[in-house]
Formats: structure tokens, C-alpha cells, sequence
């Protein structure tokens, strides 16, 4: 399998180091804030689009055209190795540039996560000599989130981290069973929220 990636433009990658440098170490845990301290030399690897899925359209049966991309997200690396969190920016971006809310840091488990993810495509073999662009999607209200594999026949999709008991981590489905497990959780949860509203 390969795997294409997005590319930054000045723009993108200019608002990732500004934060980063100027803002972005003041919102962060203080035992995060002294290792990218100690960081010699930070950089952003394997920069991938964001989108999210909502409830209602999963349980309505929409399909991944209804998926809204949010941003561009990177892994935030320490001289090429340790992984040290994720820095996400809006696309597109505010045309005054970087403005709050418009870059996002995240050190969260789903970091680890994507790595996790990476090292299990790269020894994939059921699509070996396929391309596909890597992509990220997330559904908060069901607590999933997935490699989207985006080729020119067909996408693929792979849950990473915790997932619900219905969905195989590091698993990859295809796009129509990835949808319809989607659709039954997104109903369950829809269904749980309208008989135990808060």
C-alpha cells in the first residue's frame, strides 16, 4: 500500500511554527510544556486532512460526501523520532492568518494512535501497489475515529485507539461496511439521547 499525504503551503505551515513558538506552549500541561522545551530540533511529519461525521447524518444513511473537512493536522516530531502531540490547523484559514481557535494542539491518546495506525498500513498487503491519500475522520458523538483511506477506486477505512465494541481497531473495513456499523452506533446513540434527555 502507499500512502500520499497532504502537502503544507506557506500559509499552513507558517501558522503551525507560530503557535507553536509564540502561543501554543502556554496552553499546554506543564509537564508537556518542558519536553517540547527539551526538544532540540521540533518538526511536523505525515500532514493529513481532518474531516468530521455527525449522528444525524451517519443514522440517516448519508454517505462520506456528507463528511466536512475540518483541517490539516500533523504529528509534531522531536528530530524525526519521538512523538510529542499533534498541531492542527483550520482549513481554510482565517485570511488575516492565525486567529484563536484557528490552530489546535493535541496530545491526547489518538496521537499515538495515528502512529499506531501508520506502522499497520506500511505492512498491509491485501492493497499492495495501491495509492491512497490518508486522511482522518472523526465522529465525537460516538467516540470513534478512523484512518480514512482515500484511492481513486474505492476508500477504505481503519478504527484506531478505543473504539466501540463493534469495531475492530487497526482493522480496515470498506467504505460501505465501515458505513453501516456507523449507522447502527449513530441510531443507538441517537435513541439513548431521546429517551434519556439531560
Amino acid at each position: 500500500m502507499i500512502l500520499t499525504f497532504e502537502t503544507l503551503n506557506e500559509k499552513h505551515e507558517h501558522a503551525m511554527r507560530m503557535f507553536l513558538h509564540e502561543s501554543g506552549l502556554g496552553h499546554v500541561a506543564a509537564e508537556w510544556k518542558r519536553s517540547l522545551e527539551n526538544a532540540r530540533e521540533l518538526s511536523v511529519s505525515v500532514p493529513h486532512a481532518v474531516y468530521d461525521a455527525f449522528l444525524d447524518e451517519l443514522a440517516a444513511g448519508k454517505g462520506i460526501s456528507k463528511f466536512k473537512r475540518a483541517g490539516i493536522r500533523s504529528l509534531l516530531l522531536n528530530e524525526g523520532e519521538t512523538i510529542y502531540g499533534a498541531v492542527e490547523t483550520a482549513d481554510p484559514l482565517p485570511e488575516k492568518g492565525v486567529s484563536k481557535g484557528s490552530v489546535q494542539l493535541e496530545y491526547g491518546p489518538f496521537v499515538g494512535a495515528t502512529h499506531e495506525a501508520l506502522k499497520h498500513l506500511e505492512t498491509e498487503t491485501a492493497h499492495a501497489g495501491e495509492t491512497y491519500r490518508f486522511r482522518l475522520l472523526r465522529i465525537p458523538g460516538i467516540y470513534v475515529m478512523a484512518a480514512w483511506l482515500h484511492g481513486e477506486k474505492q476508500n477504505l477505512f481503519m478504527p484506531i485507539g478505543q473504539a466501540p465494541k463493534s469495531l475492530k481497531p487497526y482493522t480496515l473495513y470498506s467504505e460501505k461496511d465501515f458505513l453501516a456499523l456507523l449507522k447502527t452506533l449513530a441510531r443507538e446513540k441517537l435513541d439513548f439521547e431521546k429517551k434519556n434527555p439531560e
